[in-house]
């Protein structure tokens, strides 16, 4: 008796990891249907923003991932940022300076894991971000 309930708790469990696994890969890990910027950066030019973090993030899992925390940090006054979820990486330019904890924990507070933050990143060592 007692080993029929435990094949019949691990069945139950393999189902649920199982549409888990369906519904991340049909529609992504956060949310169904893809997001859009809730808030467009109107001004993309770089030379206005002197001030520069390269943030190397844990727990991202997909473009809506990546998504997802750049519309949180773009919610920061006079912050852009641009996220790559394959890398972890997410470059954020400041038009003011910003404090370190504000942008790390605006992260960790999506449960995200900010693995380092490094104040004025250079352009040859991240070639990735879109200028």
């Amino acid at each position: 008796m007692v080993d029929a309930v435990l094949v019949a708790i691990l069945l139950v469990g393999c189902c649920v990891a199982a549409i888990d696994v369906v519904k991340r890969v049909t529609r992504g890990c956060c949310r169904s249907g893809a997001m859009k910027r809730e808030f467009p950066i109107a001004d993309k030019e770089i030379s206005h923003y002197p001030y520069r973090w390269i943030m190397v993030i844990e727990g991202m899992r997909c473009g809506e991932c990546a998504l997802r925390i750049e519309r949180t940090l773009d919610r920061i006054d006079g912050v852009w940022a641009s996220v790559d979820a394959k890398k972890g990486n997410a470059d954020i330019r400041g038009k003011i300076l910003v404090d370190d904890a504000t942008l790390r924990f605006s992260v960790e507070n999506l449960g995200y894991h900010v693995c380092s933050l490094h104040r004025n990143g250079r352009d040859d060592v991240f070639p990735w971000v879109n200028s």
